[in-house]
């Protein structure tokens, strides 16, 4: 099942399939995989670790090819035979990694960092513009004074303060698609609201597209609202639809399970106990039949571990989308 959007998309994921060649066996890290991503949209997606997050990213990003399937940057399949990349298309899409301690390089100024790139692409004309150019970036990021904060070198400045800089590099050159990678895993928690409203700026005011990658549906709420929900289990896609819809009215039985560990949610549990069956995942390289979630679903049954449910429309939601066979039944309705 596809999320669908109005707008010409930026990437399309078609019927995406990822296996890797690891010891043991084949690793599949994706499975039917269907996303479009327009400009202007936001697409959280959440999962445990292991689940087929990052390397969905990765599909996205253009750096990992498919198994199976296709994928298309504005119209063009990427993968196929005679394809050649150019500026615009590749510097349509950019990310911001989850870890800035690794993603910035310890002997280059946040100036050495960010001046590069201006002169690499020409827009600007010399070295005093491009200094000028890196002031004005910087103070977009709060980063200011941006005097004090353009010479320092990676040790100098705070975790949060580094990921600043890592927004700062993945906005400059104005991409449609920024990949956000658990950008806020790494930040002290009184500063990550604070990125993620950094981010919501340049969605609001710039247009761009986000597909935001999180373990975290606290912050994907926060980040996204009226965003789109991706919920990932052993490399397929359970649940998708708007995010306050699938948080409020979760519909699979893991997403609930997710929730039940959140104050407030709709399936919370004042114990801390959640709805499983048992806290193990089955291991990725042999994967469950049936219903990959069926051995710690507690409403599974011999339907559940032997037929494959397909990710499909809510009868009464057709926005909202789940692989349960039973999910009209097991899902939660709002008490609003």
């Amino acid at each position: 099942m596809k999320i669908e959007n109005t707008n010409a998309p930026i990437v399309e994921l078609k019927d995406v399939e990822m296996i890797f060649d690891v010891p043991g066996g084949k690793l599949q890290a994706g499975r039917n995989l269907n996303l479009s991503l327009a400009a202007g949209e936001m697409v959280a997606v959440i999962g445990e670790s292991g689940c087929g997050k990052s390397t969905l990213g990765k599909l996205v990003l253009g750096v990992q090819g498919p198994s199976a399937g296709t994928i298309h940057f504005s119209g063009q399949n990427i993968w196929s035979q005679g394809f050649k990349w150019t500026p615009e298309l590749r510097l349509g899409v950019q990310v911001i990694h989850q870890d800035p301690f690794s993603s910035l390089n310890p002997v280059r100024t946040a100036y050495q960092t960010l001046e590069p790139i201006l002169r690499h692409h020409k827009l600007t004309p010399n070295r005093k513009a491009s200094r000028a150019k890196v002031l004005e970036v910087l103070t977009q990021v709060g980063l200011t004074p941006p005097e004090y904060f353009i010479d320092k070198y990676p040790f100098q400045l705070s975790g949060g303060q580094k990921q600043r800089v890592s927004i700062a590099r993945s906005t400059l050159l104005k991409p449609k698609l920024i990949i956000a990678d658990e950008p806020v895993s790494a930040v002290d928690s009184s500063l990550r609201l604070v990125i993620l409203d950094l981010m919501k700026s340049y969605n609001q005011n710039q247009g761009t597209a986000f597909l935001y990658i999180t373990h975290d549906l606290a912050t994907a709420n926060y980040f996204a609202p009226q965003g789109k929900l991706i919920v990932m289990y052993l490399g397929r896609m359970v649940e998708t639809g708007q995010i306050s819809s699938c948080i409020n009215e979760p519909a699979h039985p893991y997403l609930q399970a997710l929730l039940a560990a959140i104050p407030g949610s709709a399936t919370h549990q004042p114990g801390g106990e959640l709805p499983l069956r048992t806290l193990d995942m089955p291991s990725p390289l042999n994967p469950p039949s049936g219903c990959v979630f069926h051995p710690r679903c507690p409403h599974a049954d011999t339907r559940c571990e032997h037929e494959v449910p397909e990710l499909r429309p809510l009868a009464n939601q057709p926005e909202h989308s789940v692989a349960c066979h039973y999910g009209e039944r097991l899902q939660i309705k709002s008490r609003a």
